[in-house]
C-alpha cells in the first residue's frame, strides 16, 4: 500500500474514534509550564493578597483563572476591592465580587451605582445573579433593553426569582419579556427562577397564572421543548393538558427531559381517564427513566386503579429483568394492597446484582418482614462492605426510629455500633451517624470509649471515621474536645504532562450502552484535569460504577475507593471555578464544600446554573450524550482513557 493512502486511511479511522468533526489539531499551552505553576501555589493556600498582586502582573487566561481563584478566597477589605471592582469592565473582578459575603450597605452601594449608570457592564449581573434581590430585579428591569439583550442579565433575573418573594405584577412583567423575546437562550433564563423553585410560581387559576398560560399559548406550545418543560412544573395540570394535545408519542421519545417532566408531573393531577392515558403513553416510552418516574409518581397517588396495577405487576415486576423497574414497580403494588411475597426471590436477586438499589429493597423488606427477621437481614448486610453496608446502616437507623419498645432494641443496636467502629468499615460508620447522635443510644457516659476509637482512627490516618467520630465527640463534649486536622494535602498537577496533553485533551469512557467522549479544558481546571489524567492512567476508573444517578439532572460516578459514594484519593483538589455554565453535557467534580474534591465526577442530563461556580467544570460531552440519558444506577464504566489529538 502507498504511503500516502495509509496516512488517508489512519486519519478516516482515528477521525470515527474521536469525533472528528470535533477534533482540531493539537495545540499546547505555554502559560500551563511557564504561569500556571506560580499562580497554583497561591491558589492552594487562597492567598488573596498575593492572587490580586498576580492579576495585575499576567492578563489572558491566566488572568482568568486568578479571578476565578479568588473567587473561591476571602477577601479581607470588601471595601477596597469594591471600588476596584465597579472601576472595571471586564468579567473576572465581578466575578470574583459575586461570591464574596457583602453586607447590605455594600450591595446598596452597587444598586445606586447602577441606577445612576456609573455602572454599566453586562458583568455586574454576575454578582446580581448571586446577590440581587427584589430591589435589585426592580432595577433591571427599570432600564429598557439592558435584559432583552443580555443572557447574564436575564440569568440574573431568573436567580432572583429562584430565591426572593417577587409581587405578581412584577412576575408577570418577567414572563411577558421571556415570551416576548426572540432570543430561546434569554427566555430560558428568564423562566428559570419560576423552573427552579416553587417559591415564585403561580397559584392555580389567579390572575398570574392565566396571564403566564396566555403568554405561553400565544407563544406557542410545541415551539421550543425547554420552555414546554418548564411550563409542565410551572403550571402543572392545565400545561400538562396542552403539551400532551400538541405533542406525539414520537415526539415525546425523543424528547426524554420533556417526556420526565411530564412523568414527574402526574403525581400533581387527579386519577381521571385523562391522566390514565398520560400514565400509559409515557410508561410505553423507550426510555427507562421515564417509566420508572411514571412509577414513582404513583407512590404518590392515594389509590392506583385495578387495570393499571394488573399491567405494572405484568410488563415490569412479573416478567421485567430491569432492576429498578422492578423494584420500584414493586413498591407501587404494595402501596395498593398486592401481596408482594411471590417476589422475594426477585428481589434477593437484585440485591445481590446490584446493590445499589439496596435503599428500595431495605425499605420494602421493613414493611413485609418481622422484626426479628429485618433485623437479621440488615446485621447480615453489614458485612458485605462499600454500598450494601452503608445503606445496611440507614436502613438501622430507619428500624430504631420506627421503634416503640426502645428497651428491647437498645443494646442490640449498640453493639453493632461498636463492633463496626472496631472493625473500621468506612461505609458502615459513614451511615450510622443518625445513630450516633441519637440521644436515646448514646450519651456523655459513651464519651471515653467514644474518644478512644477516635484517637486510633486519627493514629491510623483513617480521615474518614475520624471525622464521623469527631462530629459526633463535639457534640457529646462540646468544647472538651478538640478535633485533630486531618485535611487531606492538595495534589499538585504534573505541568510537563499537563502541558503534553495539549489544549483540548479527550476523556473516553466506555460502557455497556457505548462510548461517551468528553472534551476536557486544562486551561480553566488545570488541577482537576492533571488529576483525572493521572488517574485513568492508572487504570482505577475501570470497572467503576455510576452510584448517583438523578433523573433530568446529573450520573455521577468515579468512586473507585469505597463505591458507596463517599469515597476519593488520598488528595484533594481546589475547586477551579468557570465562567462557562453547567449546560446539559458539562461535566464536573463532586464536591462537599470549597477546596473538597476528588475522584467522583458528574455529566449534566440538563442545563443548571445554580452549580456554576460551586463546581469545577473541567469538560464537556461532545459525543455520547445518547449514552449519558440511559446511564442507570449501577451501570459501569468498563473502561476509562485519555487521548491526544
Amino acid at each position: 500500500m502507498q504511503l500516502p493512502k495509509l496516512i488517508l486511511i489512519t486519519f478516516i479511522a482515528l477521525c470515527f474514534s474521536i469525533s472528528c468533526s470535533d477534533s482540531e489539531p493539537l495545540q499546547r499551552s505555554e502559560i500551563i509550564k511557564t504561569e500556571y505553576p506560580q499562580v497554583a501555589k497561591a491558589i492552594t493556600k487562597r492567598n488573596s493578597e498575593q492572587l490580586l498582586m498576580y492579576a495585575n502582573l499576567y492578563d489572558g487566561e491566566t488572568s482568568s483563572l486568578i479571578w476565578k481563584a479568588l473567587a473561591k478566597s476571602t477577601i479581607d477589605d470588601l471595601d477596597s476591592f469594591l471600588g476596584l471592582v465597579t472601576n472595571r469592565e471586564d468579567r473576572g473582578p465581578w466575578y470574583a465580587l459575586s461570591f464574596q459575603d457583602l453586607n447590605e450597605n455594600q450591595l446598596n452601594r452597587i444598586h445606586n451605582q447602577f441606577s445612576e449608570g456609573k455602572i454599566n457592564t453586562e458583568f455586574v449581573c454576575d454578582l446580581f445573579y448571586r446577590k440581587g434581590n427584589q430591589e435589585t430585579l426592580s432595577a433591571l428591569l427599570s432600564v429598557t433593553g439592558f435584559i432583552e439583550n443580555n443572557e447574564l442579565c436575564a440569568l440574573a433575573v431568573g436567580g432572583i426569582i429562584s430565591r426572593t418573594p417577587i409581587d405578581d405584577e412584577m412576575l408577570a412583567e418577567v414572563a411577558s419579556l421571556a415570551f416576548n423575546t426572540q432570543r430561546s437562550t434569554i427566555r430560558r433564563n428568564l423562566l428559570y427562577g419560576f423552573y427552579r423553585n416553587q417559591l415564585n410560581s403561580p397559584d392555580y387559576n389567579t390572575a398570574l397564572y392565566r396571564q403566564i398560560l396566555t403568554f405561553w399559548v400565544d407563544f406557542g406550545i410545541g415551539s421550543d421543548p425547554k420552555i414546554d418543560q418548564y411550563m409542565a412544573r410551572i403550571l402543572s395540570n392545565d400545561a400538562v393538558d396542552e403539551i400532551l394535545s400538541i405533542y406525539s408519542d414520537q415526539d415525546l421519545r425523543e424528547k426524554i427531559q420533556l417526556s420526565i417532566e411530564l412523568a414527574r408531573s402526574l403525581q400533581f393531577l387527579e386519577s381521571d381517564p385523562e391522566t390514565i392515558d398520560l400514565i400509559y403513553r409515557l410508561l410505553n416510552h423507550p426510555k427507562t427513566h421515564v417509566k420508572v418516574e411514571v412509577l414513582e409518581s404513583l407512590k404518590q397517588f392515594e389509590s392506583v386503579e385495578e387495570n393499571l396495577l394488573t399491567d405494572i405487576e405484568d410488563w415490569f415486576v412479573k416478567h421485567g429483568r430491569n432492576g429498578e423497574l422492578i423494584m420500584t414497580g414493586i413498591e407501587v403494588l404494595f402501596q395498593n394492597g398486592v401481596d408482594i411475597h411471590p417476589y422475594q426471590r426477585k428481589i434477593e436477586f437484585i440485591a445481590l446484582e446490584n446493590p445499589y438499589s439496596m435503599d428500595k429493597i431495605f425499605n420494602t423488606y421493613h414493611e413485609i418482614e418481622p422484626d426479628e427477621e429485618f433485623f437479621a437481614r440488615i446485621e447480615m448486610n453489614i458485612q458485605r462492605g462499600e454500598i450494601a453496608s452503608l445503606q445496611s446502616m440507614r436502613a438501622l437507623s430507619l428500624f430504631w426510629t420506627h421503634q416503640e419498645q426502645h428497651e428491647k432494641w437498645r443494646d442490640r443496636i449498640r453493639d453493632i455500633i461498636f463492633k463496626v467502629l472496631e472493625d473500621g468499615n468506612r461505609s458502615s460508620v459513614a451511615g450510622m451517624n443518625p445513630l450516633l447522635m441519637d440521644e436515646m443510644l448514646f450519651d456523655e457516659s459513651d464519651a471515653d470509649r467514644l474518644h478512644r476509637l477516635y484517637s486510633g482512627f486519627v493514629e491510623n490516618g483513617n480521615r474518614d471515621n475520624a471525622g464521623v467520630l469527631g462530629e459526633v465527640l463535639s457534640e457529646l463534649i462540646g468544647e472538651e474536645f478538640t478535633p485533630e486536622n486531618m485535611d487531606k494535602p492538595f495534589r499538585i498537577p504534573n505541568w510537563k504532562r499537563l502541558y503534553e496533553l495539549g489544549k483540548t485533551p479527550y476523556w473516553k469512557l466506555e460502557t455497556r450502552y457505548g462510548e461517551i467522549e468528553i472534551k476536557l479544558d486544562p486551561e480553566t481546571a488545570p488541577f482537576t484535569v492533571s488529576s483525572i489524567d493521572s488517574l485513568t492512567r492508572s487504570g482505577v476508573y475501570d470497572g467503576v460504577v455510576f452510584h448517583r444517578v438523578v433523573r433530568n439532572f446529573v450520573i455521577q460516578g468515579g468512586d473507585y475507593d469505597r463505591r458507596d459514594g463517599f469515597g476519593g484519593p488520598d488528595y484533594r483538589l481546589p475547586t477551579e471555578p468557570s465562567f462557562q455554565s453547567f449546560e446539559r453535557g458539562a461535566v464536573g467534580i463532586a464536591s462537599s464544600g470549597t477546596d473538597t474534591e476528588g475522584s467522583q465526577y458528574f455529566i449534566m442530563h440538563q442545563w443548571a446554573p445554580h452549580l456554576d461556580g460551586n463546581y469545577t467544570r473541567f469538560g464537556k460531552v461532545v459525543r455520547g450524550m445518547d449514552i449519558v440519558d440511559r446511564i442507570q444506577l449501577g451501570d459501569k464504566v468498563l473502561k476509562a482513557s485519555m487521548i491526544i489529538i
